[in-house]
């Protein structure tokens, strides 16, 4: 991995290459960084690529692949003809974006073409992204989750936000029995309401009346939707529904600003951006590439005016030709030591991630379960006197 901080002599600092010193104050910087009161994480797709099959290929797609995907559709060269579009650029959201936005203009059959590929082509997605399930092997996600999910029970539960459609961060969440808050009831059918997103977990002792929170929760968040989420046709509410064939889900195309403004996108975006402007956070972002301007202003906006904000970039390549990346990059130069950008893999940063949180939290457990015994001690010695 590739590290550009100010904290390092050299940027990028090759960690493969430099003593373990280097590496032992790489490990402290993000030690600190996710010790902040409020934790936050942005998984891209680069986030999912990670899970792979026997033969180490990514069992989810690509951008590149559902163009592909595309590509094979026996309709699709006419459609692309229909609505002018260069299949030379090979760029699934642009494809689709020239559809969407080319149905107001063409003859009534064009139009039906160009929908009835649209349909096609967005059933496909959801098929590709729905192989995951519970037996998929997720061991980064679980190393993941096990090592930011379990905080001091006075801060703020992790946020793990998402654009991706897929449920590696649920079924890893089962596997490590982690509890997920992700705004859906728990009770059949499970519906959507932002009321619980503000509910969690406790543990009560019904003998001595104590309740204290449950360490392995988190929320999350699904910015872009998911592939068992629904829509009812006669109430609009919107619940979990297995093998669904219409999903609700904001796909690949330019319109997906506009869409991510509408129900029930727009709470979740809404805490995205409150999430960002609090004091004394940090954000981890993982496989996301900067090219969703309505989430990268967002986090564009909360660098330049939220003094106590860490971001933690973490993707394959650090494109510093990429605006957001390069801001970011020139403010490092400027020893601006609120940012780290890593170049490496989802599962290469998730190695290297302390299990800090759940020391401390423990430490604290147990300074805390320390000091009630010396109370009581003082107190029976009170009652002595």
């Amino acid at each position: 991995m590739k590290i550009y901080a100010t904290n390092f002599k050299d940027n990028p600092t090759d960690l493969s290459s430099v003593g373990g010193d280097v590496t032992e104050k790489f490990h402290r910087l993000l030690s600190d960084a996710i010790s902040a009161d409020n934790l936050l994480v942005l998984a891209g797709s680069g986030a999912s690529l990670v899970v792979v099959d026997s033969k180490g290929k990514s069992v989810l797609p690509s951008m590149g692949d559902l163009w592909n995907v595309a590509k094979g559709e026996k309709d699709f060269a006419e459609v692309a003809r229909i609505v002018g579009y260069d299949i030379t650029k090979e760029n699934i959201e642009g494809f689709l974006s020239r559809c969407e936005s080319s149905l107001e203009f063409i003859s009534k059959d064009d139009k039906t073409k160009v929908e009835n590929l649209l349909k096609v082509i967005r059933s496909r997605i959801g098929e590709l992204c729905g192989v995951v399930n519970p037996d998929t092997e997720l061991d980064v996600h679980e190393t993941f989750l096990r090592k930011l999910v379990r905080r001091n029970q006075r801060k703020t539960r992790t946020k793990i936000f998402t654009t991706n459609y897929d449920k590696c961060f649920e079924f890893a969440a089962s596997k490590t029995g982690m509890i997920p808050v992700d705004g859906f009831s728990h009770v059949i059918p499970q519906k959507y309401d932002p009321i619980y997103f503000t509910y969690d977990f406790v543990r009560r002792d019904d003998d001595e009346g104590k309740i204290e929170f449950l360490p392995n929760v988190f929320q999350l968040l699904k910015l872009h939707g998911s592939i068992d989420w629904a829509r009812s046709d006669k109430t609009g509410e919107v619940h979990k529904e297995q093998n669904c064939k219409d999903p609700l889900i904001i796909y690949p195309h330019d319109g997906k600003f506009k869409q991510s403004f509408e129900l029930p996108y727009l709470d979740i975006i809404s805490d995205f951006q409150r999430s960002l402007r609090k004091n004394s956070t940090t954000i981890i972002v993982c496989g996301f590439g900067f090219n969703d301007d309505h989430l990268s202003n967002m986090i564009d906006s909360a660098v330049r005016t939220n003094g106590e904000l860490k971001i933690i970039v973490v993707n394959r390549t650090i494109d510093i030709n990429n605006k957001y990346i390069s801001r970011m990059k020139k403010l490092i130069e400027k020893n601006d030591c609120r940012i780290m950008l890593v170049e490496g893999t989802f599962e290469d940063f998730s190695e290297h991630l302390p299990y800090v949180m759940l020391s401390h939290t423990e430490e604290e457990l147990h300074n805390e379960r320390t000091s009630r015994v010396i109370i009581e001690g003082l107190k029976v010695d009170d009652q002595k006197d």
